[in-house]
């Protein structure tokens, strides 16, 4: 039952002076203490020692209550020190000397360090009889302690999102134990910490406090994959990696992106590409790299784009949804990779979202800002805690931006790193001392592809709808009088093209995959003005080079003297071992729906040719001959675009027919 006790007899029971209970109650230390005209009104439940009347020794005996044995004796022979030194001091301090000399003199006629005799007695002053325990190698809590409705209570409160504080807890939940006269038992701070991290499992808290995503990256379990199960050039998975650091790139500073493909049981780099922003054509090269190298791979696992573009970009600021738009482009479509692949019959496989265990590659990217990207002067480091203070000063520096390092050298120096890391023991589970390329050297089949066939599965391929100008894609129509296109008028149908010519491209029907036919871009005409349409082509065909010129116009060259970067991959590569000995191995031939289509393909190239060429637009077969002599020639090639005005005052705009 809970009874209520004054200042005075609650200073007799801690056996300090009524001041010092007044300052305890007014600072929060006694749960349930209040003001009652003027006066303190104490709860026995603030403290074990004012239970059962107010009995000192039964007071400590109660909040000692569950303790071991042997911890609740040596808490009481702690006690009796701090007691009887209490006595000495005021004795010491009433003849004259100081707390200080009798603390040292106590101290040493009882074989104790002054400093733990202080500790002690700060601790029993804070805590009471509790704070005297040995808390060392775990202890049991009785059911004394805390009341089991306070406790939980307690964890009703202290076990959500909000993550509100130990103390807080105890603070509100002895609130609720006075205004509700629950009679509940609580303990002091000191010993609540102790019972959380004795009776509340680390897992339970990290889930209820911080979430299901913590959880699953900190506590639970994961499949572990046996790797022997796997053959070397099996299984790829597939990642985009922003570099920490900064490069020079049209006249401005970067941080470019590695598109990368990563053999899953030798840990080889099979493929990559370093560029300004990591898009389709990016994630085409890398595969081509990887393909034509090694051969195309039984399966790939990639990242789940999907998750990662409607999740982590949620804001609607103009900047944050360009940002938005930049990263989409970067991210993998699940339709558009499951056909792709699926065409070279390889299996595709999308990584759980926010959960790096699930993509191996996300391990290769930490050891690549570890040995690489820190080696460069312009390292940012990976987040704010890791980023030099300097950074943007360094940025600013004249003399760092004349010597910084261009987007294509930079390029170059990852390949050098690549072919180290790939030569270079690796320590991973399932290595057993080998290097990547030593253990992806041992694989006992690969599969092979036509090369023929691969050019033309690696284009960039979209669905597109036949309208009444083509169809369109990327904001340009293709096949305006193709008659074999129009037959496909208001159907969907499937588009390939090469992203670096976009003058064609080769349109297939969408449910057959066959191919329909070559549909050209379509000639615009000035309007006002009688324009031929081989002028009108050549012109928009020089402009396209121009841009091409000039943005690759700009780029920067290495510094001459020696930098830790060029010295950490030389070092890599001096101890590199040499190239592994390629043993023989079966070749297995991919199938796809282009087979047997590439020579026709070619043919009606052929044919196109020979229409441009003679005039004649109703040839319907050509003979088997070389007619790489009927090439037209171009007027404009071999000049120099920019010889001088008059040849800008000459072609931008054509005479009229008779003018």
């Amino acid at each position: 039952m809970m009874k209520y006790l004054t200042v005075e007899a609650s200073a007799k029971v801690f056996g300090i002076s009524p001041r010092a209970v007044r300052k305890k109650c007014v600072d929060g230390k006694l749960l349930g203490a209040y003001k009652r005209k003027g006066e303190w009104m104490i709860p026995n439940t603030a403290d074990a020692r004012l239970i059962q009347g107010g009995s000192p020794e039964r007071g400590v005996e109660v909040q000692l209550a569950g303790f071991s044995a042997e911890k609740v004796k040596e808490a009481k022979k702690r006690l009796g020190i701090v007691l009887r030194f209490k006595e000495r001091a005021a004795d010491r301090v009433r003849n004259g000397g100081t707390r200080t000399d009798a603390l040292e003199l106590f101290a040493a006629e009882h074989g104790i360090i002054p400093r733990t005799l202080k500790r002690w007695i700060k601790q029993y002053k804070e805590h009471g009889p509790v704070g005297l325990v040995d808390m060392r190698g775990g202890n049991r809590f009785g059911d004394e302690t805390i009341s089991a409705e306070a406790a939980q209570a307690f964890r009703d409160m202290y076990l959500t999102q909000q993550r509100l504080s130990i103390r807080l807890c105890l603070r509100n939940i002895g609130y609720i134990n006075k205004t509700g006269r629950k009679g509940w038992v609580l303990p002091s701070l000191r010993v609540m910490q102790y019972y959380i991290k004795k009776y509340i499992p680390e897992p339970v808290r990290v889930l209820y406090r911080e979430g299901r995503s913590e959880y699953n990256a900190k506590c639970a379990s994961y499949n572990q994959v046996d790797n022997d199960s796997i053959e070397p050039g099996q299984v790829w998975v597939g990642d985009h990696y922003q570099f920490n650091c900064w490069v020079r790139h049209r006249n401005r500073w970067i941080r470019p992106w590695l598109t990368a493909w990563m053999d899953m049981r030798s840990r080889m780099l099979v493929g990559w590409e370093v560029c300004y922003l990591p898009n389709q054509t990016t994630i085409l090269i890398a595969t081509r790299r990887a393909i034509e190298k090694h051969g195309p791979p039984d399966m790939v696992k990639i990242d789940n784009g999907k998750d990662y573009d409607s999740e982590m970009f949620t804001g609607t600021t103009k900047k944050v949804r360009q940002k938005r738009k930049v990263l989409r482009a970067g991210y993998l479509d699940e339709d558009d990779v499951m056909g792709l692949y699926g065409w070279m019959d390889i299996r595709a496989s999308f990584s759980i979202p926010y959960n790096p265990r699930s993509k191996r590659i996300e391990r290769l990217f930490a050891t690549i800002g570890s040995q690489f990207d820190s080696t460069f002067e312009t390292y940012c480091g990976k987040d704010v805690p890791s980023r030099p203070e300097d950074i943007n000063k360094l940025l600013k520096d004249p003399k760092a931006i004349g010597s910084a390092l261009g987007l294509e050298d930079f390029a170059k120096l990852f390949g050098e790193y690549a072919q180290a890391y790939n030569n270079n023991v690796h320590t991973g589970e399932g290595m057993n001392g080998r290097t990547p390329a030593e253990l992806m050297a041992t694989r006992e089949s690969q599969r092979v592809i036509l090369k023929d066939v691969l050019d033309m599965l690696l284009n960039v391929w979209c669905k597109a709808k036949v309208g009444k100008n083509g169809v369109r894609v990327n904001g340009i129509y293709y096949g305006q009088y193709d008659m074999k296109l129009f037959q496909h008028f208001g159907k969907e149908v499937l588009v390939s093209y090469n992203p670096d010519d976009l003058s064609c491209i080769t349109v297939y029907d969408a449910k057959t995959k066959k191919r329909i036919c070559i549909a050209r871009e379509n000639q615009l005409v000035g309007y006002g003005e009688n324009v031929s349409e081989e002028d009108l082509r050549e012109g928009q065909r020089q402009q396209r080079l121009a841009v091409k010129f000039a943005r690759g116009y700009v780029s920067s060259s290495r510094t001459a003297n020696m930098s830790v970067r060029d010295l950490s991959i030389k070092a890599a590569r001096e101890k590199s071992r040499p190239e592994p000995k390629q043993q023989p191995r079966r070749l297995r031939v991919v199938k796809t729906f282009l087979d047997g289509q590439t020579e026709g393909h070619k043919r009606e190239e052929i044919i196109e040719a020979v229409k441009k060429a003679a005039g004649a637009e109703g040839t319907k077969a050509v003979l088997d001959m070389d007619f790489s002599l009927l090439k037209p020639k171009n007027k404009y090639e071999g000049r120099n675009l920019f010889e001088g005005v008059n040849f800008y005052e000459k072609n931008r705009h054509p005479k009229r027919p008779g003018a």
